[in-house]
């Protein structure tokens, strides 16, 4: 496909911009390397343009020989606004409800379960923290094959756990809202979009070092915290340092992240490499 790509750019005359969230980290089989590094250096020269996503993925492009200077951020985002709202609403009903009762602190994971989101791991961490802080809950949005499991781990460590099953993205904002802290341990995302979710709706993230956005998007004591592949030990206490955080103050910072991972950001990354491009020679 994007070497179709390439070809209609070619025919209609006009220049080709790649945008894409590949990063270098992750295990590749020993001839899936040598495939890429004899190929992929001669797919990249003929594109005009890189929309990069963030840190690890400009490093993967460079790494594969696309020029710095056809370099251009232009970063994943969601509606930031649409998403904020929604759970501005969910949240102020939970504190109509709830507020004078108050609750335990509720941990939150989106996305499939599936072996390699690690899922389990929220619950194990989970039980781990609650051993320090005094009791947690942890509510999964999503569905998969891992669900069977989960509850009997949920009921063998005794942490309550809520399965929501999948969740439409219209319902995500008052999931979000209702979190404390979303978790994504998963020992390979390329980039996390449900970060980008939470955050806009104010919710800080505890991500393993193998989800692509973390060093972009997790700010270690500001806008969440970041554990080691498989490191369960090392979630909880993620967990624990990221809840004892001010969480006005998470807010405010997580706001002036999300003004950077925006529509109009991406937005102004593609007309910038659009002007910058016109009128350089076309990439052999």
């Amino acid at each position: 496909s994007y070497w179709q790509g390439v070809l209609a750019a070619r025919k209609a005359g006009v220049n080709a911009l790649v945008r894409g969230d590949s990063h270098l980290g992750g295990e590749r089989k020993p001839w899936k390397l040598l495939a890429k590094r004899l190929v992929y250096p001669r797919l990249l020269r003929r594109f005009d343009g890189f929309l990069y996503v963030g840190r690890r993925n400009r490093e993967y492009l460079m790494h594969y020989g696309a020029p710095p200077q056809r370099l251009f951020f232009s970063p994943p985002c969601i509606d930031n606004d649409l998403f904020r709202a929604a759970s501005d609403a969910a949240r102020q009903q939970r504190s109509h409800t709830h507020g004078a009762t108050g609750r335990a602190p509720r941990i939150l994971f989106v996305g499939k379960l599936v072996a390699g989101k690690r899922p389990v791991d929220v619950i194990r961490a989970a039980q781990l923290a609650s051993r320090r802080i005094g009791p947690v809950e942890v509510v999964f949005a999503g569905a998969g094959d891992q669900e069977p499991h989960l509850r009997h781990v949920a009921g063998e460590t005794g942490v309550p756990t809520t399965f929501l099953g999948f969740v439409n993205q219209s319902q995500l904002p008052a999931a979000y809202g209702a979190a404390d802290v979303i978790v994504l341990p998963s020992a390979g995302e390329t980039w996390g979009l449900v970060v980008n979710e939470a955050m806009a709706c104010g919710v800080p993230a505890v991500v393993s070092e193998a989800v692509g956005c973390a060093p972009d998007l997790v700010e270690n004591g500001v806008t969440g915290a970041v554990f080691a592949d498989g490191d369960v030990e090392g979630c909880a206490r993620a967990l624990e340092s990221v809840l004892a955080l001010d969480g006005a103050t998470v807010r405010c910072q997580l706001a002036e992240r999300m003004a950077i991972y925006s529509p109009a950001r991406a937005a102004d990354g593609i007309v910038e490499a659009a002007l910058a491009l016109a009128g350089r020679p076309r990439a052999e």
